[in-house]
């Protein structure tokens, strides 16, 4: 079974001045493939920490593995697939500032 946990903030008010962690998270992925897509991605920044498993970046086809840290922009398009045969286990945070 796939485990999910995070913590969010009212995802209207996104800090503009000071660093502020508007949400953060843990996805242990071990059953289902866990796919996000945002066209437009989102109005904040976006960390994740893929401490194991896989991660398939669709945008650019890259496969990432264990240990990797991807970074999103604002806006930037989200388009990747968490997968669960690799049994990941990944830590993600949105932040503004």
């Amino acid at each position: 079974m796939n485990h999910y946990i995070g913590a969010y903030i009212d995802r209207s008010e996104f800090s503009l001045g000071e660093l502020t962690i508007n949400s953060c998270g843990n996805y242990q992925i071990t059953q289902d493939d866990f796919h996000t897509y945002r066209e437009h991605g989102t109005h904040d920044f976006q960390l994740i920490y893929l401490h194991k498993g896989e991660l398939v970046e669709h945008t650019s086809s890259r496969r990432f593995g264990d240990e990797s840290v991807l970074f999103f922009p604002p806006e930037a398009k989200h388009d990747y697939t968490y997968i669960a045969q690799k049994h990941t286990d990944v830590f993600w945070l949105h932040f503004g500032g």
